[in-house]
């Protein structure tokens, strides 16, 4: 699969790995341009008690058929990227963002 677009399509693989009947093997080609996403997703699903392996080398990973599980807690982060519309607004406008 390509990452070279967008980290999208190979989260959705990842995440929904585990409910295949075997274990999936995702090969990247090209060089991703969202890498800090990919590992952010794989971080998430290891904390739901899925464990991704990484080839690094090879741009492989292996996704276990798994079950996920719900933790005692899980910190959602905030998308600031999403609130530089409003921010950015008043800074053309010169007024204040409520």
């Amino acid at each position: 699969m390509s990452a070279n677009i967008s980290s999208q399509y190979v989260s959705s693989v990842l995440l929904s790995g585990p409910y295949a009947n075997d274990s999936v093997d995702l090969s990247l080609t090209g060089r991703s341009v969202s890498q800090p996403y990919i590992d952010m997703t794989i971080k998430m699903m290891e904390q739901f008690g899925v464990k991704v392996t990484h080839d690094e080398v090879n741009h492989r990973y292996t996704i276990p058929k798994a079950v996920y599980t719900n933790p005692a807690d899980f910190v959602v982060e905030s998308d600031a990227s999403s609130a530089t519309y409003p921010l950015a607004i008043a800074a053309i406008t010169g007024r204040k963002c409520s």
